[in-house]
């Protein structure tokens, strides 16, 4: 299953719009139905490339919300935010 991001893994239930701007990001949550799947598909990572609607967003994770599922969308647009994202990543060992 997808986990959300650890830097807004922490926030259920705050308004997106004001997390974002908080944080230095702008996010984007797309709620679809049926269960979470276990991948971003082909068609998610396609609109994440240049030209596409996502572009410079970064998948962020998803959560089940009884029969939908929800993909979290972030784009920093602050180089505070830019680091914020970076450092909350796991180090390969």
């Amino acid at each position: 299953m997808m986990a959300v991001h650890p830097l807004f893994s922490g926030f259920s239930g705050a308004p997106i719009g004001r997390l974002g701007r908080a944080l230095g990001f702008e996010l984007l949550a797309e709620a679809r139905p049926g269960r979470l799947p276990h991948r971003l598909s082909f068609v998610d990572t396609d609109r994440m490339r240049e030209g596409g609607d996502l572009a410079g967003y970064r998948f962020a994770g998803g959560w089940e919300a009884g029969n939908l599922h929800c993909l979290l969308f972030a784009k920093p647009v602050t180089y505070t935010a830019e680091r914020l994202w970076s450092a909350a990543l796991p180090r390969p060992e």
